[in-house]
């Protein structure tokens, strides 16, 4: 009797799961229409998001928010990998969120590596579609392409480029990667600027970077910065030409915060002040800011070429203590930008901290090592002596540009820009400020440099706005507070200002909305000394370009 009773039971369990397993797939299959708020998930038509979603978001805003001290870079980047056979997935191989392998209609391949002239590509990885290969100046056309897969059917096709600057493909199972080859052929860079500069006579100069490229650090950054010193060495070196420079550098940013603020701080609508000649600075603060420092800089770089195609643009890397002279993930990530959009680069950090090794005879063991000392102040900024290195090897590149001039451009060469992205590109990323705008909330208020703060718990304020995608441009602190969102009455989400070491931050709010107008409600959670304090609003995508308050 009893040996039936639990069969009957046992049987029952099992046809209860199947159901229920059932019920779950339908209802999972059902619920598709979400957008992402802040860093998680959010089913668009719910009124709540679950416990659980919001301490995922806690945490990951305490990590992202990281500050210069941990030196480190973590998971938001496109992942590169120095080991390319343990990196299976892909969208003909999907994982879980376990790392197990779901189930297929049968054994497809997979591409373990690419190598080129017999070299292991080591940064391979399934997630890119493309890859930047660096020739030497004695390579006449680009090496043999191969590649190896693991278990499983499917052929490789591999299509060769013939002559440097030129492209091979490999292709698996419908996936196709990219590798672009790039020589450096110093006499066809900078064309449109040589001939601003010697036809023209005018040359607009813009400088669009963090806080290395700002000066801080230095004794006076509008002449001991490399930015300041490299508009005075043009100025010298041309002085029939009027030179106007742009200092749109900012302390503390990267190039999520410069992708949305390029076109206002570019001066990129102004047909006047458009800059012909840009330097661009970004990786550094790349690895503190942990963001997605590969699109990012394709849309810094398409917006550029997209508003100034006549302008010339040259990436600048710097480095820290912890960096050294390698090439980090984001350098790795900005120079594959560079070599899709012909878009030449120095790394300023790596020639100085090799010369820091060779002066003091091995790689210094701390920040507070001499030698490191004459150059730089902390683990980032240099000191004027570190500056006037990066000048130097500045004006180096440039100097070795236009000495391999054999003659002078007759007209200016349109950039065009690729018929594909790399990514897919945010539309119309902008900012816009509070400033002209009037709250009802006496806790919100305005304070210096056009920031509205709030030290009051509960205070709130409401705006409209156009767009898919919305972030705050704040300034983070240890005394951060958290604060409500609403949108559209229906999507909630708990976003946090907190920064370990106070700086600027970028606070998102959500991405994938409908297009179209919007209405956002922020309501400050904490008091104790806590605060929230926002400069301006990053919005991206089609429609206008401000916001309104309405309470």
């Amino acid at each position: 009797m009893k040996n039936t009773l639990k069969r009957t039971m046992a049987l029952f369990i099992a046809v209860m799961m199947v159901f229920c397993l059932t019920a779950c797939g339908d209802s999972e299959a059902a619920s598709n229409s979400s957008v992402v708020v802040g860093n998680s998930s959010v089913e668009s038509n719910d009124a709540t998001t679950s416990e659980d979603a919001g301490n995922n978001s806690e945490n990951s805003s305490a990590s992202t928010n990281s500050q210069a001290s941990t030196n480190q870079s973590t998971s938001s980047q496109k992942p590169t990998t120095s080991t390319p056979s343990t990196n299976t997935s892909s969208p003909n191989n999907p994982t879980n969120s376990q790392g197990t392998q779901s189930q297929d209609n049968g054994p497809k391949a997979q591409i373990s590596g690419i190598s080129i002239g017999g070299k292991a590509l080591s940064r391979f990885s399934k997630e890119r579609k493309v890859y930047a290969y660096e020739l030497s100046s004695s390579d006449t056309k680009a090496p043999q392409v191969s590649a190896s897969k693991t278990k499983g059917s499917g052929d490789i096709k591999i299509t060769q480029a013939t002559s440097v600057n030129g492209q091979a493909t490999v292709t698996l199972n419908g996936e196709t990667y990219t590798i672009q080859f790039a020589k450096e052929d110093k006499s066809t860079m900078l064309n449109n600027t040589y001939y601003k500069l010697k036809v023209a006579n005018k040359l607009n100069v813009a400088y669009f970077g963090g806080s290395v490229t700002a000066g801080f650090g230095s004794t006076g950054a509008d002449t001991k910065s490399w930015r300041a010193m490299t508009t005075k060495w043009l100025k010298e070196q041309f002085p029939n030409a009027t030179i106007n420079e742009t200092n749109a550098a900012i302390g503390g940013t990267g190039s999520e915060f410069g992708a949305y603020r390029i076109v206002e701080d570019l001066k990129l609508k102004s047909e006047s002040e458009r800059p012909d000649l840009v330097f661009v600075e970004f990786a550094i603060n790349d690895v503190y800011d942990d963001c997605d420092s590969f699109k990012n800089m394709e849309m810094v770089i398409n917006s550029i070429y997209k508003y100034a195609p006549n302008a010339d643009i040259v990436m600048a890397f710097t480095t820290d203590f912890s960096k050294k002279d390698s090439d980090y993930a984001q350098i790795v990530n900005h120079k594959e930008v560079a070599a899709y959009y012909g878009v030449p680069y120095v790394y300023l950090g790596s020639k100085l901290y090799k010369e820091i090794v060779k002066e003091n005879g091995s790689a210094p063991s701390s920040p507070s090592n001499a030698v490191w000392a004459k150059y730089f102040i902390d683990i980032v900024h240099p000191t004027d002596a570190g500056y006037a290195k990066y000048a130097g090897y500045m004006r180096e590149f440039l100097s070795g540009i236009f000495s391999a001039k054999k003659s002078v451009p007759s007209s200016l060469i349109k950039k065009t820009l690729p018929s594909k992205t790399l990514n897919q590109l945010l539309a119309n990323p902008h900012t816009v400020s509070f400033e002209g705008q009037t709250f009802s909330d006496s806790g919100i208020r305005f304070i210096e440099n056009g920031y509205i703060r709030s030290d009051k718990a509960g205070s709130s304020f409401t705006f409209e706005f156009t767009g898919t995608d919305i972030s705050f441009w704040a300034w983070g602190a240890a005394r951060g507070c958290k604060a409500n969102v609403v949108i559209d009455g229906t999507i909630k989400k708990e976003i946090n200002f907190f920064r370990d070491t106070d700086n600027h931050l970028v606070v998102p709010v959500a991405s994938g909305l409908s297009s179209g107008k919007h209405t956002v409600t922020v309501t400050m959670q904490q008091t104790s000394g806590r605060f929230m304090q926002i400069n301006r609003v990053m919005i991206a995508g089609a429609g206008n370009e401000g916001i309104r308050v309405t309470k």
